[in-house]
């Protein structure tokens, strides 16, 4: 496993193995009905002989670990309790998400956008530009702009994302304001991907906290929701 999953939470690689001991004890004897339902039609990814975990995170005085599926956007995740033993408490497949800060404009080429504000922007593009990974004449970009993605983990709690992307921004509020008067179009910009399973997909909500920020900071938001996999039997 690659240490990148533990610098968020400062969790201990001992710890980690040990999930991983219970995961892998879990997924040989399937002693969970759910494990049974979701290895039928999913598949654990695998690298160096063990259960590939993308990220470890601290959830509700628990832990959550997310192993990649193999061909899969979403995770399965194991929940786990820390107290006088280390307990598997629960088992789900989980969304990928990505959240990131986009501003656009079409009458501003990028270097005027860049001018306006001290954002340190993670991707960068010029009206014109052809989109990757599609070389196509069809796939150009129709306007110049910028982004920010704080977390590239797509595994990972959905809402939390969004609020440290808010609270990273607040300092750069005056910029935000600077690249609204200029024309730039700016919002939050979301993808998130379920598991089709068979019963509802769950959902997410957006508390006040991050309501109230996004009113603060003049940002929109919006939401590009998929629902994909093979139905349990």
């Amino acid at each position: 496993m690659k240490n990148s999953t533990l610098s968020e939470e400062n969790i201990s690689q001992e710890l980690v193995d040990k999930f991983l001991e219970i995961s892998i004890r879990e997924f040989e004897e399937r002693t969970w009905g759910s494990t049974q339902q979701f290895l039928e039609v999913l598949e654990i990814a695998i690298e160096d002989g063990k259960p590939l975990i993308t990220r470890v995170q601290y959830i509700d005085s628990g832990y959550a670990v997310y192993f990649k599926i193999k061909g899969s956007k979403f995770y399965y995740t194991h929940y786990f309790e820390v107290d006088s033993a280390i307990e598997l408490i629960g088992i789900d497949i989980t969304p990928s998400s990505i959240v990131l800060l986009r501003v656009l404009s079409n009458n501003l080429d990028l270097q005027e956008i860049l001018s306006k504000t001290s954002l340190p922007a993670t991707s960068t593009w010029q009206k014109g530009d052809m989109r990757p990974p599609k070389k196509l004449a069809s796939f150009v970009y129709k306007t110049s702009g910028f982004e920010i993605e704080l977390d590239k983990n797509h595994a990972g709690q959905f809402e939390r994302k969004i609020l440290e992307l808010l609270n990273y921004l607040k300092p750069y509020q005056k910029d935000l304001a600077l690249l609204k008067k200029a024309g730039c179009e700016l919002f939050v910009d979301t993808y998130w991907e379920a598991y089709i399973s068979n019963t509802l997909i769950g959902g997410f909500s957006l508390n006040q906290k991050i309501i109230r920020q996004l009113d603060k900071l003049g940002l929109e938001i919006s939401f590009d929701i998929q629902v994909n996999g093979n139905p349990l039997k």
